[in-house]
């Protein structure tokens, strides 16, 4: 490079430090024409062209400069931010790789790698990346929140939360960071101190409509129709056809006893989501039509939200105990027979087993146990308990009839309060019987229906008659060895009636 031609360069570079991009670009182009050879003036007119937002030209530009410089990490680096303004994402990888193998402590190439990779939701590979630019940039603030975020993606919710705690020491008012946090500690069943810290982000003018929606949800647990209510409106108010806003507001509405409003909500949904399961399934219970079956992605979603204090509500709030009083009756049933015996059960398969009552009511007469839910926060809090010996995530009539269950015969199925989201048990009943063991026991508990079938109430929530039950019963080879009436749970200030079943396979 010439004297003139460094001088011009250096004067150009000033123009562009300053912003006066308009004299910068002629200069450069003036050192190309002179010199084409200059790859320092190539890549700085690709830079500025792509401040100019015109990728197609910062993506020619800096190629140039990387073939007469082959060796210049930055070089590698900013042509993959052309690419990516350009939308060619493997492209842009691919270029930041290759800043990285010039010279492997290049901060801002592990920095852009590991943002390319968390949105691509690549977050293993971008928390690799991540780390290695921290390792050179520890005082960023954003670094650590891009790390925090791409571990909670993982669900490494412990991992995850020092580090947007370090992001916040860096930078108290990082309020994308208390976002994340949020919801750590929602994950971690810790709503307090969820709720302060969306309340922290939206004081920093950082919330989002996911700050308002997740909100929403944790008053909902609480119980708190208000609040949630008035979250839900809130992100109303940023997405008005958001489905699962509208969703989350007309369950707040039925839950606070606005029946009217509630199916208005949920039709407001169906309009934008004709599909929508949730939506769907309550339309129907509060207009009084019966349908078969609960959608698989309602029963998903529900007993998702509900499990991190599923056992607490039943028990205290709801004061429900079916899975040990089915286990009394089973003691009870065996010790009538002649001659009396006591439960010893080969394989017990828990259906619907929601986060694993059945399994702890059962566990010590039966030398195996295996457990299948839908909703996998579900199998989660029954993993943990650690009394089944195989967990599916699956529904109910696929395990039956799927590879999974295929050598298999057990001696006895139970299905605690499952019936009440399954309505029309025609199938179930025909897929669990070609499983069982002659002698085999099927007991389950249902809500009473006095007059149909069955029939879907306001709740959600599928009641089935004696009627219907002897009818499966006897299509499918079963005699009914008990009906035991049972308090399924508390209702406003009443049970709900209902029956406790023991079925005996022919």
């Amino acid at each position: 490079m010439t004297a003139t031609s460094t001088e011009r360069l250096a004067t150009a570079r000033d123009f562009h430090v300053q912003g006066q991009l308009d004299r910068a670009e002629p200069l450069y182009r003036e050192i190309i024409e002179a010199d084409p050879e200059n790859g320092e003036a190539w890549h700085l007119l690709g830079v500025l062209m792509l401040q100019k937002g015109q990728g197609a030209d910062a993506e020619s530009y800096l190629s140039r400069a990387v073939r007469l410089n082959p060796t210049e990490a930055k070089y590698y680096n900013n042509l993959s931010s052309a690419q990516k303004l350009c939308g060619k994402l493997a492209e842009a990888e691919q270029s930041l790789r290759q800043a990285i193998e010039m010279d492997p402590g290049f901060a801002d190439g592990h920095v852009n790698l590991g943002n390319l990779l968390s949105e691509a939701e690549r977050y293993d590979e971008a928390i690799l990346s991540l780390r290695a630019a921290l390792e050179q940039y520890p005082e960023i603030a954003e670094l650590h929140l891009n790390l925090g975020h791409a571990l909670f993606q993982l669900g490494r919710l412990e991992d995850a939360k020092p580090s947007c705690l370090k992001a916040l020491e860096l930078k108290p008012d990082l309020g994308a960071a208390q976002n994340v946090l949020g919801g750590i500690y929602a994950g971690l069943d810790q709503l307090p101190e969820a709720i302060a810290a969306y309340e922290k982000a939206l004081k920093a003018e950082a919330g989002t409509i996911t700050t308002h929606l997740n909100l929403g949800l944790i008053y909902r647990t609480q119980r708190n129709t208000e609040a949630a209510e008035a979250s839900y409106r809130k992100a109303l108010t940023m997405e008005p056809e958001n489905v699962d806003v509208l969703v989350g507001l007309a369950s707040v509405l039925m839950e606070a006893g606005r029946k009217n409003d509630a199916i208005e909500t949920f039709k407001q949904a169906l309009v934008i989501d004709p599909e929508n399961g949730d939506a769907k399934h309550m339309v129907a219970a509060l207009t009084g039509e019966t349908t078969e079956t609960a959608p698989e992605a309602y029963v998903k979603s529900l007993f998702d939200f509900y499990a991190p204090n599923f056992d607490q509500d039943l028990a205290e709030r709801l004061q429900y105990k079916i899975p040990f009083q089915m286990r009394e009756v089973v003691d009870q049933y065996l010790a009538d027979q002649e001659p009396a015996t006591t439960p010893d059960f080969t394989c017990l398969l828990d259906q619907g087993c929601g986060t694993g009552m059945v399994g702890e009511a059962f566990q010590n007469c039966t030398d195996e146990m295996i457990g299948l839910d839908l909703a996998p926060k579900m199998i989660a809090a029954a993993t943990q308990k650690d009394i089944y010996s195989e967990l599916h995530e699956i529904e109910l009539t696929d395990y039956l009839a799927g590879a999974l269950s295929a050598e298999r015969k057990f001696d006895i199925v139970t299905a605690a309060d499952v019936f009440i989201y399954v309505g029309k048990l025609d199938d179930l009943f025909a897929t669990t019987a070609k499983r069982l063991q002659t002698g085999a026991l099927y007991v389950f508990s249902v809500e009473n229906s006095n007059s149909a079938d069955f029939v879907l109430r306001n709740s959600g929530r599928y009641a089935q008659s004696r009627a219907y039950i002897e009818k499966l019963a006897d299509t499918n080879g079963f005699s009914i060895e008990v009906a035991e009436p049972a308090k399924i749970r508390k209702h406003g200030n009443e049970f709900m009636p209902g029956t406790i079943y023991i079925l005996k396979y022919a």
